[in-house]
């Protein structure tokens, strides 16, 4: 995670969503406290340090996604793409 609430602005139905997945997972790491500027930058590339897959769901456009497909290569992991129009 980037930040302790970062699902606070979300509409309900997504929260819910994240605080279910968050549950199922073996162990979470929170980057930071709360937002700061570039936490979300730092969690991915977090997670691409510690990592030998990178897989993900891609529109296409820039931004956060494509910096860390971008960053993964850089960095050998290997990466797999699955393109979307809508998640």
């Amino acid at each position: 995670m980037p930040c302790k609430g970062q699902e606070s602005k979300w509409i309900e139905k997504e929260q819910i969503r994240y605080k279910r997945i968050l549950k199922q997972a073996d162990k979470i790491r929170c980057i930071y406290d709360k937002y700061v500027d570039g936490c979300m930058k730092e969690r991915n590339q977090y997670m691409i340090n510690n990592s030998s897959l990178f897989i993900a769901l891609f529109n296409g456009q820039w931004g956060g996604t494509k910096q860390t497909i971008e960053y993964a290569k850089s960095q050998g992991v290997e990466v797999i793409i699955n393109p979307v129009d809508k998640i």
